[in-house]
Parts: structure tokens; C-alpha cells; sequence
């Protein structure tokens, strides 16, 4: 299949690539990563798994020439793994408030709600608008738990996963702007996000991995 034209395009197809090389190490990682708290590294490691998932769709979405219906086709489940994403981000962080055992609740409750933002999105014309408003608010209540957590001293890498998070937001706010770099090859708002996130991806990775090191389960909620 030939490739798209466009510089721009084709830098943000590179950069999600790489992003998606870079979330896989890092989920290969935590994976192998031995705990108190073993199901934190499993489910940080399949929620990034999901990330490089649509991190690769979309590189393809955005480097190779196809039909726009077929663009727009790719476009649906990328939406929905992101989707589940932002999810289970949410659901890490009220597990690390509340406990595992809340995991019961939240994994069926994130599971219904990546249904039914995939379900709005379809419903609506505007898909792109519908998840940075779902996933702007998911993450803005992801970041408060882990504030919490480090502002409170309870949980070992929660000022790191913070830190992480509150860049992931810095990376949308880019990616919402008409932002546009020469960075030896020209990049648009789309790879300037991807280039943001590799950052704010490799201090998740080490905020859960610090927690896991620390040879202890996060103190529950009372």
C-alpha cells in the first residue's frame, strides 16, 4: 500500500509508531514487574497494551493512502480502544484509592462506559469533539486521585504518575491548537501531541513502577 503524500501526515504516522514501540516496552515491563500489589502492573500493562493497539491502527490511519471511507472506518475502533484507555486509567487510580477488591465494581463499570462513549460517538457526527471531552474529564479525575495520593504520601510513584498525567493533558491542549514545528522534518499539532506523550508515557511507566518496587500493596481506604 503506498504511502499518503502529505509531510505532515507522515511524521504523525512515525511518531505514532514509535509511540506505539515505546508503550509496548514499557507494558512489557510492568508486566514482568513482581509486587505487593501484582494486579496493578497487570492492569497498567494491558491498558498500555490497548494504547499501542490504537497507536498502530492510527499510524495507518495517518500514513497510508486508502479510501476515506476506509479511513473513517479505521477511525471507529481506535475511538473505542482509547476509549477503554481512559477507562481503566480511571479504574487504576479509584483501585489505588480504594483497594483491589473495588476492581470488581470498576472493571464492569469502565467496561459499560467504553460502550457507551462508542455508542455516542456514533450517534454523533462530531466523534473527535465526544472523546477529548471524555477523556479530558476522565483524566482530570485520574490526575486528582494520584495528587491525593502523593499530597497524602500513601502510595510510592503517585507524584510521578501525576506528573504524567498532568502532561497528557499539556500533550491534548497541543493537539487541540494549530501548533506547527520544523523539528528536522515539518511536524503538525497531531505528531507535536505524539512527541508530548512519549514523555508523559515513560513517567507513568516509572510512577508504577516505583509503587511496585516499593515491596508494598497501596494503604486502603478506611
Amino acid at each position: 500500500m503506498d504511502l499518503v503524500a502529505s509531510p505532515t501526515e507522515l511524521s504523525t504516522a512515525a511518531t505514532d509508531a514509535v509511540l506505539a514501540a515505546e508503550v509496548l516496552a514499557v507494558a512489557a515491563w510492568m508486566a514482568r514487574t513482581r509486587g505487593a500489589a501484582r494486579w496493578r502492573a497487570l492492569l497498567w500493562s494491558t491498558t498500555l497494551g490497548l494504547l499501542a493497539a490504537a497507536c498502530l491502527l492510527g499510524a495507518a490511519a495517518h500514513g497510508l493512502a486508502m479510501p476515506e471511507s476506509t479511513r473513517a472506518a479505521l477511525w471507529r475502533p481506535i475511538y473505542a480502544l482509547l476509549g477503554l484507555v481512559v477507562g481503566l486509567m480511571l479504574a487504576a487510580a479509584l483501585a489505588d484509592l480504594r483497594g483491589a477488591a473495588s476492581l470488581r465494581v470498576l472493571l464492569p463499570a469502565v467496561a459499560a462506559i467504553a460502550l457507551g462513549f462508542v455508542a455516542l460517538s456514533e450517534a454523533t457526527d462530531g466523534a473527535y469533539r465526544v472523546f477529548v471531552l471524555f477523556q479530558g474529564g476522565a483524566a482530570l479525575a485520574t490526575l486528582a486521585v494520584y495528587a491525593g495520593l502523593a499530597w497524602r504520601r500513601t502510595l510510592a510513584g503517585a507524584g510521578t504518575i501525576a506528573a504524567g498525567l498532568a502532561l497528557s493533558l499539556a500533550a491534548g491542549v497541543v493537539q487541540a491548537s494549530d501548533l506547527a514545528l520544523v523539528l528536522i522534518v515539518p511536524f503538525d499539532h497531531n505528531g507535536l501531541y505524539h512527541l508530548v506523550t512519549m514523555v508523559a508515557v515513560a513517567l507513568l511507566g516509572q510512577g508504577v513502577l516505583a509503587g511496585q518496587r516499593a515491596g508494598r500493596a497501596p494503604r486502603q481506604r478506611r
